[in-house]
């Protein structure tokens, strides 16, 4: 089990951004390119944001990208666990293998008892380690995600802007010829001034199954 992947099974948690900011807060469902009106009042500002970039550990929301660092080294014990389990089971199995034309049956048995039994651990151990990782993702970047989401909105209000298209969730509906409609970059450059990246202090220590 690649333990760094969990990572990306959480993603973004809450999908909070939809094509239309006043829509989500509102709590309509989002619109995709199939509900898009085919033409738009002149007089309705759209932009377009990628929110895949805002997890960027260098050009990312520094708040954002903290806390996820954060939850990943408090379960760094766990990986290393399950890592070492991984290896105890691999070196079971090669010396099965290795010995089983001259050992005894029973010694070979015995040994391939010991590895079910050690398989079926590692994996009762990945299971809660998945999902302890997801609950604590959960209380630590909900806030933040919902916080983003608030200050977008607040963000676009100030600009005028009414609708707002996530590149990454509809990057193959989306053909852009003006750059300038691309607020990314401002608006985590915004985000990062007036929220600069903190630790959480209410991390709790994994407990060691």
């Amino acid at each position: 089990m690649n333990f760094h992947r969990l990572t990306a099974a959480v993603g973004l948690i809450a999908a909070i951004f939809s094509v239309s900011v006043q829509a989500q807060q509102a709590g309509r469902p989002a619109a995709t390119s199939a509900s898009v009106p085919a033409a738009v009042p002149a007089n309705v500002q759209m932009a377009i944001i990628n929110t895949a970039a805002f997890d960027d550990g260098k050009d990312g929301i520094q708040r954002l990208v903290s806390a996820m660092n954060t939850v990943q080294r408090e379960f760094q014990p766990r990986q290393a666990k399950l890592q070492e389990m991984q290896k105890q089971y691999q070196n079971l199995i090669d010396q099965i293998q290795k010995t089983q034309p001259l050992a005894k049956p029973q010694d070979i048995a015995a040994k391939q008892e010991q590895a079910d039994q050690l398989k079926t651990q590692m994996e009762r151990e990945a299971q809660d380690a998945q999902k302890a990782y997801q609950k604590r993702q959960n209380e630590v970047l909900g806030p933040i995600y919902e916080d983003i989401a608030k200050s977008l909105e607040a963000y676009c209000k100030q600009r005028g802007i009414a609708i707002v298209f996530d590149y990454a969730k509809l990057a193959d509906a989306i053909f852009l010829t003006n750059e300038s409609m691309d607020i990314t970059k401002a608006f985590i450059a915004e985000y990062n001034s007036k929220n600069p990246a903190t630790v959480p202090t209410s991390a709790p220590t994994p407990t060691r199954p």
